[in-house]
């Protein structure tokens, strides 16, 4: 009955640093085991194009090998295949049983209550969910005019919510459901980023599974639009051209994304 915390680390490294560093300090370490997810970021500085993307990811994987000892997490390389497929492979190299716990600690979303991985774990547990996300903070000014349901599980309050009604931040997957759904579904017209909550209701729903917001646990989404320190321009601007402008190239990697902007075609 493992909580095994993964960081997919398609990001800075001193994101990634930020991210873990606080998974450590908000939570004791006997509750969870972490994953640092080498996906050979490309970028070792947020708004610079490096002059040798091959080089600048062998970089950042080192430090990532450094950081992750430094912690007591263990490292492991992966290719970058999509969000969801990413989840896949880090579910495929666990192998977790029914009873643990699958949670997405990316390193652009930092949480602010001491407790929160054995809350999530506790929640799915004993609600039998298939999946728990934390509350973001810039969706409680919308509660008011949100319908939920307020419940308690595992001794914390939950909101259940219809299907649409908000979408997620860091969330928690109970292995039980991973085990029936064997991947982590994704839209064919996103498949390496976005739209995540409209795949995974249908199945929620058809295998029995219910899913909710820890209303007392917190999570702060960071970005570059946000005016977050640190955070790259490049990887924002990569996201808002296949999320927003889709339809121009489709889906694109960031790396042909990056090339595309040395070359000066887009």
């Amino acid at each position: 009955m493992t909580n095994y915390c993964f960081t997919l680390g398609y990001n800075l490294v001193s994101e990634i640093e930020k991210t873990t560093r606080l998974l450590y300090q908000l939570n004791d370490s006997r509750d969870f085991k972490h994953l640092v997810v080498d996906l050979g970021f490309p970028l070792e500085h947020g708004g610079i194009v490096p002059d040798n993307i091959d080089e600048a990811k062998e970089r950042n994987s080192e430090k990532l090998k450094k950081l992750a000892a430094a912690f007591g997490s263990e490292y492991v390389k992966m290719s970058n295949i999509g969000v969801s497929q990413n989840w896949t492979q880090v579910y495929e190299y666990l192998k977790p049983s029914d009873d643990d716990i699958l949670i997405g600690t990316d390193p652009d979303e930092h949480p602010l209550n001491v407790g929160w991985v054995k809350a999530i774990g506790d929640v799915i547990r004993e609600g039998n969910f298939g999946l728990v996300s934390l509350m973001m903070t810039s969706h409680i000014q919308l509660l008011s005019s949100v319908p939920r349901n307020e419940r308690f599980y595992g001794n914390r309050r939950v909101y259940l919510f219809p299907a649409g009604a908000l979408n997620w931040a860091l969330i928690g997957v109970s292995g039980k459901f991973f085990n029936i759904i064997k991947e982590m579904p994704f839209p064919t017209e996103a498949p390496r980023y976005g739209w995540i909550e409209g795949s995974l209701y249908p199945l929620l729903a058809r295998h029995g599974f219910g899913w909710c917001v820890l209303a007392d646990y917190q999570v702060r989404h960071t970005d570059f639009e946000l005016g977050d320190q640190g955070t790259s321009s490049l990887l924002r601007e990569w996201k808002n051209q296949i999320i927003f402008n889709i339809h121009q190239y489709g889906q694109l990697s960031f790396d042909e994304w990056l090339e595309m902007r040395r070359e000066g075609r887009i």
